[in-house]
């Protein structure tokens, strides 16, 4: 039965919500549409950039149900905007598109969906930085949610930084994104994060009470526990247009991959995710016993013969839906501490290492002694299954959204 509500939420995201999105944060934002208006019966609109993914998906039958495409009209404005858009970019890649910006604030339509709603919801830290629209809406609640802790991932990016130029541009990427992250503590109702590890990012101190912890349902539809491989198979997943998901896959291939061959001869790694460049396909093809399966409809039909999975991130900040997915099937897991990051305890992992010759052993052991891998990972599942669950998901979106109260430590009206 589906409550009525009818609360009003525009959603200022870049992902416009459809089934067939290929990336972890699309998919949390296909859930949250799917818990807000199916489940609690929210009226949800959103306004997204007219960008070429945004453009297919809104072919796709699947979509959600009302939108706007922002910055569609081509012009001497909008190119000079994408020009400064990409100057800015370079150090700060959190700046909002700036072609979607300028239409939300000179378009009375646009201005309009947002002045109607009761909830004003931000997804992802580079569209939070539009939290000022809310001075066209005062009474609204507002919502953002933060796929990862940017200021983390500046100072990582600073520490793997080779030249003194890369240090300076991600320390200030740093500078830039902390100050943003304090500012939206502020003045924002609600903060959402994946995981604990987060809200201790923002908030060192516990000072805010507006920080909410909501883990994606990724343990909805997953009753049943894996079964043990035939065969010794090595699945990564990811989104391979994202640098850190590049970076890991090779990482893995060229320092591990040769050392678990040479001691399991019939092991297959089957890479699945979409967005790989031709020059990464074509360097993947000269590898031996590797399978490149691209984008997956139905990833129950990559998990199913998968031994182990693997998470070999070197950098990237947030909760990795690629490592709970595994877990909530009851697969063995071998990650790095970054792929690990916020995600259970080191007893939910069959190893995790950042050392290649570690990471390497790990894996290896867990297809030599599959059966005791995956005895290991059965347990794991439980604990997940309650952390991850639809149930406990819809909960605390009934809080933050529908009974939500606005933050009394910040600034009025988001300014």
């Amino acid at each position: 039965m589906v409550p009525a509500s009818h609360t009003k939420i525009c959603s200022i995201t870049p992902v416009l919500p459809h089934a067939r999105v290929q990336h972890a944060g699309g998919l949390y934002v296909w859930q949250l549409d799917a818990a807000l208006v199916d489940d609690l019966g929210a009226e949800l609109h959103y306004l997204v950039p007219d960008l070429p993914s945004n453009s297919a998906a809104a072919e796709d039958p699947s979509h959600a149900r009302s939108f706007d495409l922002l910055a569609r009209a081509r012009g001497r404005r909008h190119s000079l905007a994408v020009r400064v858009y990409n100057a800015v970019r370079r150090i700060d890649p959190d700046a909002p598109y700036l072609p979607a910006v300028l239409d939300l604030w000179f378009s009375r339509r646009l201005r309009a969906a947002i002045q109607n709603a009761e909830v004003l919801d931000f997804q992802w830290s580079s569209w939070a930085r539009l939290i000022g629209l809310r001075r066209l809406n005062p009474g609204a609640i507002t919502v953002v949610t933060l796929h990862d802790v940017s200021s983390q991932r500046g100072l990582r990016e600073r520490e793997r930084a080779t030249s003194r130029l890369q240090r300076w541009k991600w320390d200030l990427a740093h500078r830039i994104a902390r100050s943003s992250e304090k500012h939206l503590l502020r003045v924002a109702d609600h903060i959402v994060v994946f995981s604990e590890k987060d809200r201790s990012l923002l908030d060192p101190q516990a000072a805010h009470t507006h920080i909410r912890v909501i883990p994606p349902p990724l343990a909805a539809g997953h009753s049943a526990q894996a079964k043990v491989s035939r065969q010794p198979t090595v699945l990564f997943l990811g989104f391979f247009a994202r640098a850190e998901n590049r970076d890991g896959l090779l990482w893995f291939v060229e320092r591990c991959w040769p050392a678990i061959q040479d001691a399991v001869p019939g092991a297959r790694l089957r890479v699945a995710g979409g967005g790989m460049s031709d020059e990464l396909r074509a360097h993947l093809e000269n590898v031996t016993n590797v399978d490149l399966l691209g984008f997956v409809d139905d990833l129950d039909d990559v998990y199913q013969d998968t031994s182990v999975a693997v998470i070999p991130l070197l950098s990237g900040a947030g909760v990795k839906f690629k490592t709970v997915e595994p877990i909530v099937r009851g697969i063995p897991v071998v990650a790095t501490s970054v792929g690990a990051e916020g995600v259970g305890e080191p007893s939910w992992y069959a190893g995790v290492a950042d050392d290649a010759r570690e990471f390497s052993a790990a894996v290896t052991d867990t297809l030599l002694h599959p059966e005791i891998a995956f005895e290991r990972a059965a347990g794991a599942r439980e604990d997940a299954m309650t952390i991850f669950g639809r149930e406990a998901f819809l909960n605390q979106l009934r809080n933050v959204y529908l009974r939500g109260e606005p933050n009394s430590e910040g600034l009025p009206h988001g300014i």
